[in-house]
C-alpha cells in the first residue's frame, strides 16, 4: 500500500510540496529513476484508467517486470497477478506519484505506468517535470471537462493537459481538439509525436472484452507496447488474459422488475458531457426495443459545475421518458429537470442504496432501459451494487 501526505490545492501547498519533493529527491528519486529505465504517464479527460491497464496488461504479458497504478474510480497499484487498492489517509497529494516511483524501482520494476492524478495545470507540470520524467507520454484526449479548474475553454484543457507531454521523449495522442496543442508542447520539449488516428481504431476489436471498451485505448495501448517492440500478438493476448477492468468500466446489466427485463448500462464513468452524451447514445442504439428509457444520474457533492453542466448538455441529447438523480447533490439536478420539464425522480440521500433501483424505477411497466451517468463516486458505485445484486443470465 502506499500512503499519502495531505496537500492542499493553493499556491502554498505547491510550494511546500516541491519542498518536500526536493527532500525526497535527495533520498532517492533520481536514483529511483534511473533503475526504471520505461516511464508511461497516461493523461486526458477520459480513458485515462482504462489505457494504464491495458498498456500494463500487455507489458504483463511481455514478461516486462512492471507495476502501474491507476487513480480512475479507487486509486490502485497493478502487478501482473494483482492489484491492491491504495490506503489513503487524507486528501490526494501528487507526492504520491514519487513514492510510487520510489516503490516500483525497489520492487525491482524495469517499467512504470502511471495515470497522471493532478486537475491544476502547475500540478500537472510538476507530476511530469519534477516526478515523472517520462520516456512515453499518452493523452488521451482533451474535452470539456474539468473548466472550473483547466478552462474555461477546450483549449486551456489542452494546455493544462500539455504539461505532461515528455522531454525528449514519445508522445501517444488522438485526434481531439487538442491535437494542434499537443504537437506544439511536444515541439517545445524535444519530442516526437504518433497520432492514433481512424485507421488505426477501426484496426481493432472490442469484442472479446468483459466490459465495454473506447477503441481508441486499445488502438493508444497497442501504439505505445508495439514502439516498445512488443507485438501485437503478445499485446493482445495480454489484453485477453491479464487485463482487470476498472470497477468503474461501462459493463451491462439484465435484471427483472415486475415480471419485465430491464437493462441496465453502467456508464457512471462517462462523467464529461460528451463522453456522457456518447454513452447515452450508444445505448439507445444498442437496445432500441425497450418500452421505456431512463438516464440516473450520481451527483457528487463536490463536483457542483458538472452536476449543472451535464443537465446542460441533456437538453441536446435524445429525451429520455424518465430522469433520476442519486447522491448528495441530486436536488441540484432535479431542480433543473424540473426547471426543464423533464420527467425527473430523487432518491433522498441517505435512502439505502439497495432501494434505489425500485425507488427510480416506481411505477414503470414494460421491457425498459437505465443508463447511469455522470460519476461512479456521489452514489454511482452503490447503485450498479445494487444492479448486479439482481442480476439475471442475460
Amino acid at each position: 500500500m502506499i500512503g499519502a501526505l495531505e496537500f492542499a490545492a493553493t499556491s502554498a501547498g505547491l510550494a511546500a510540496g516541491l519542498f518536500a519533493l526536493g527532500r525526497r529527491e535527495a533520498g532517492g528519486l533520481e536514483r529511483a529513476r534511473a533503475a526504471v529505465p520505461i516511464r508511461i504517464h497516461v493523461n486526458g479527460m477520459r480513458g485515462k484508467s482504462s489505457t494504464v491497464r491495458l498498456i500494463a496488461a500487455g507489458l504483463f504479458e511481455a514478461g516486462i517486470p512492471a507495476l502501474a497504478k491507476a487513480t480512475g474510480t479507487a486509486p490502485r497499484v497493478l502487478a501482473p497477478d494483482e492489484e491492491a487498492e491504495i490506503a489513503r489517509g487524507a486528501r490526494p497529494n501528487i507526492i504520491e506519484q514519487a513514492d510510487f516511483l520510489r516503490h516500483a524501482a525497489a520492487e525491482g520494476a524495469r517499467a512504470v505506468v502511471i495515470e497522471c492524478m493532478a486537475l491544476r495545470p502547475d500540478f500537472q507540470s510538476v507530476c511530469e517535470l519534477s516526478i515523472i520524467r517520462s520516456t512515453h507520454g499518452v493523452i488521451t484526449n482533451a474535452g470539456p471537462d474539468h473548466l472550473d479548474v483547466m478552462g474555461p475553454a477546450v483549449e486551456d484543457v489542452a494546455r493544462a493537459l500539455a504539461g505532461t507531454v515528455p522531454v525528449n521523449g514519445r508522445l501517444f495522442t488522438s485526434e481531439s481538439p487538442g491535437l494542434t496543442v499537443f504537437r506544439e508542447a511536444a515541439r517545445d520539449r524535444g519530442s516526437s509525436v504518433v497520432v492514433v488516428g481512424e485507421r488505426e481504431i477501426a484496426n481493432v476489436s472490442v469484442a472479446g472484452f468483459p466490459h465495454r471498451e473506447h477503441p481508441v485505448n486499445v488502438a493508444l495501448a497497442l501504439a505505445v507496447l508495439a514502439d516498445l517492440g512488443i507485438p501485437r500478438e503478445t499485446a493482445l493476448r495480454g489484453f485477453a488474459q491479464k487485463l482487470h477492468p476498472d470497477p468503474g468500466a461501462t459493463t451491462v446489466h439484465t435484471i427483472r422488475h415486475n415480471g419485465a427485463r430491464v437493462t441496465f448500462v453502467n456508464a457512471f464513468g462517462a462523467n464529461d458531457r460528451v463522453s456522457s452524451g456518447i454513452a447515452w447514445r450508444s445505448a439507445l442504439r444498442d437496445f432500441p426495443d425497450t418500452r421505456w428509457k431512463m438516464i440516473v444520474i450520481s451527483c457528487r457533492h463536490d463536483r457542483p459545475a458538472r452536476t449543472a453542466d451535464l443537465a446542460d448538455a441533456a437538453h441536446g441529447w435524445p429525451r429520455a421518458d424518465r430522469y433520476a438523480a442519486i447522491g448528495p447533490d441530486a436536488r441540484r439536478f432535479l431542480s433543473l429537470a424540473a426547471r426543464a420539464g423533464w420527467p425527473c425522480v430523487g432518491v433522498p440521500y441517505g435512502t439505502p442504496a439497495a432501494t434505489w433501483p425500485d425507488r427510480v424505477m416506481d411505477g414503470l411497466v414494460g421491457d425498459g432501459l437505465i443508463v447511469g451517468l455522470g460519476n461512479s463516486a456521489g452514489g454511482g458505485l452503490d447503485f450498479a451494487a445494487a444492479i448486479a445484486a439482481r442480476e439475471v443470465e442475460r
